[in-house]
């Protein structure tokens, strides 16, 4: 006999999911549609359009999984609430670096091929995705105890849809506010709205020169207030924004994490979903194919690696009642997010003063920031696995209370 007391807050992350599914399953056919149309013209296939229709296929599937098993708490099936736990063994480590080189190694050699790459890059794709991340992913949330199977997959699905559309309107709202600003500040500077106006108008006569409108634009990007004003944005901003939301899974359960180190699970959980639907997101390019997803692998283990750190905090707040250490670490998670960020925008300076100001200080930081984003992956990995082991002895040591209780 069933109980009438069903999961409402399952029901209710199983319509999210299944809308959120259907969207993009919408949008992955209307992607493959269009990069078949040149066809009909007798034009090549363009693999970017088979990439993101296949990449969007695959997330669809994703949430329809997802949708399914969350609803299996709703129909009260037994297996909604098996317990699940990820062990990571040196033959998984090996198989998923041996995987996720091999796919990234035949990608490179099929990227430049128009003849071919519309068909090898799209399956490609979803391996060299979802292996590094599946890995880093691994090592956040080897042996701690994730919690029942629908409430997983749950979080799983919430940081792959509600996470990114509330960041995606949080940033557009701060971006819009930021214009407002610059106008008014326009307004109060009559010189400076002068040399605006002058840009413009130069920029619509140069319309149809791509290269005259980049020798432009691109002065005014090497400008201190122009890159001050991106990396407060990049570096300061998004950081502090995406670190507050992308767990959102996590606070969504907050009050029914058993412990720390299933708050630090599933905030691993929830990174991984946002790397995968950023690296998807950005895939969809042939140049440079295998070196754009190996360069994603460091934004993966940041994203992983500090929405781990959120996760556990939260759960310090709601376990313990420990908000103070909940704000510190989100404070750390931000710092590490913000100077990711940082060395990534002050790189791609470098080069473009490379390239149009050689004297420039700015051309000089190619090889620093390079070796500091390095030296910052290393760094997150290791917080990442020890943040792990400690967690694991801890829950050997000392477990926390469980309530005993998987309902929502």
């Amino acid at each position: 006999m069933q109980s009438a007391n069903r999961s409402i807050p399952s029901l209710l992350i199983s319509l999210i999911l299944f809308l959120s599914a259907a969207l993009v399953f919408a949008v992955a056919i209307s992607m493959a549609f269009t990069a078949f149309l040149p066809l009909i013209s007798g034009n090549e296939i363009q693999a970017q359009g088979t990439i993101y229709g296949f990449g969007f296929g695959f997330e669809a599937l994703l949430l329809f999984v997802a949708t399914y098993l969350c609803f299996q708490k709703y129909s009260e099936h037994a297996l909604a609430d098996l317990q699940i736990q990820i062990r990571l063994k040196g033959w998984h480590i090996l198989s998923l670096l041996f995987g996720a080189s091999l796919v990234l190694l035949l990608g490179y050699l099929v990227a430049e091929n128009k003849n071919i790459n519309w068909l090898i890059l799209p399956v490609l794709t979803i391996p060299a995705v979802a292996l590094p991340i599946g890995l880093i992913f691994g090592f956040g949330a080897h042996r701690l105890q994730l919690g029942p199977r629908w409430r997983v997959w749950g979080i799983f699905g919430l940081g792959m849809t509600l996470g990114p559309l509330i960041l995606f309107m949080l940033e557009i709202f701060v971006l819009i506010f930021f214009i407002i600003l610059f106008a008014v500040y326009l307004i109060s500077q009559p010189g400076l709205s002068n040399e605006i106006v002058t840009l413009t108008n130069q920029i619509s006569l140069a319309q149809d020169d791509p290269q005259a409108l980049i020798n432009l634009i691109l002065p005014y990007a090497l400008k201190p207030a122009s890159i001050i004003a991106v990396l407060s944005f990049i570096a300061l901003i998004v950081p502090f924004t995406e670190e507050l939301v992308k767990p959102i899974g996590v606070w969504v359960f907050a009050s029914k994490l058993e412990s720390p180190a299933q708050g630090f699970a599933l905030g691993a959980l929830s990174g991984a979903a946002y790397s995968l639907i950023e690296t998807i997101g950005s895939s969809g390019q042939t140049a440079g194919w295998a070196t754009l997803l190996i360069t994603r692998i460091g934004t993966t283990l940041l994203h992983i690696t500090s929405t781990a750190l959120m996760g556990w905090g939260i759960a310090l707040a709601w376990k313990k009642h420990q908000y103070l250490k909940l704000f510190a670490i989100y404070l750390f998670s931000s710092a590490l997010h913000g100077m990711w960020n940082a060395s990534a925008i002050l790189y791609s300076y470098s080069l473009l003063a490379k390239e149009l100001d050689p004297s420039s200080p700015l051309s000089s930081l190619t090889p620093f920031t390079f070796a500091f984003s390095i030296a910052l992956a290393v760094i997150l990995l290791i917080i990442l696995i020890l943040g792990n082991k400690s967690l694991n002895q801890t829950n050997a040591n000392d477990p926390i209370e469980n309530t005993g209780s998987v309902s929502p």
